[in-house]
């Protein structure tokens, strides 16, 4: 994947909240980046804050200063004698959710989330790409339900709606409005092959070990880099958004 086509200045501006048109990212008025923001919420050990951004024709975003977090993990396999090695971005497990991005696209979003878990050969500094490697990476973006959606009945759902609940008596109820994005390589890393979509390139700078971890069955890794990925919308169009992330 290429550069994105938006720099995110390595400065000021906590983000005023993603979120509708008062997100502080509408005074890029479609043409320039969104503004740095930091968000709410703190970072702990082995995890790096990750910060970034993704954007395509509906989707155009800042990825938050600690929006989301990265670290290697290498875990013990069904064999005793190997163990696999995957690099991790996740969201963090405390803040405000809506301070994680600051988003311009779609208008009116109300917050996102991003995950990944990437396959690598070695908890080593590298390049590792979705062509020779296995993993995925997830990113949706939450929409406002309409006013107007109205959920009823315990059979057939109108649309925007689904059967929730106890088993024994699920009721229609709304479902959050999501657009979302995704690359995957030919394997899971962890059930088998699947069906490749997008790309990605992850390039480690230092992954040095969590000393803590040292007993542990899974060890975990401080890791420093990029990673870029072209990102296809799961509705199957040919709709796609270019993420970019430092750590």
């Amino acid at each position: 994947m290429e550069k994105v086509g938006y720099v995110l200045l390595l400065a000021v501006t906590a983000c005023a909240g993603s979120g509708s048109g008062g997100n502080g990212a509408g005074g890029a008025g479609g043409a320039g980046a969104p503004p740095v923001c930091v968000a709410d919420g703190t970072v702990e050990a082995p995890a790096s804050a990750v910060s970034g951004s993704v954007v395509g024709a509906k989707l155009r975003a800042a990825l938050c200063t600690g929006g989301a977090t990265a670290f290697v993990e290498v875990t013990p396999s069904s064999s005793a004698a190997a163990s696999q090695t995957v690099f991790l971005l996740e969201l963090p497990t405390s803040g405000d959710p809506q301070t994680q991005f600051s988003i311009e696209l779609p208008e009116h979003a109300v917050e996102s989330d991003v995950n990944g878990l990437l396959g690598m050969t070695g908890p080593a500094p590298g390049t590792y790409t979705s062509k020779s490697g296995c993993g995925s990476l997830a990113l949706c973006v939450s929409l406002p339900m309409p006013a107007d959606l109205v959920c009823s009945g315990s059979a057939a759902c109108p649309p925007g709606c689904a059967l929730l609940g106890p088993a024994l008596g699920p009721t229609c109820q709304p479902i959050t409005p999501e657009v979302c994005y995704e690359a995957k390589a030919a394997r899971d890393c962890v059930v088998g092959t699947t069906a490749p979509r997008g790309s990605w390139s992850l390039t480690l700078t230092s992954v040095d070990a969590y000393a803590p971890d040292a007993g542990a069955a899974i060890k975990r890794f401080v890791a420093h880099g990029t990673l870029t990925a072209e990102v296809l919308n799961t509705d199957g169009s040919d709709d796609s958004a270019q993420l970019s992330v430092a750590f």
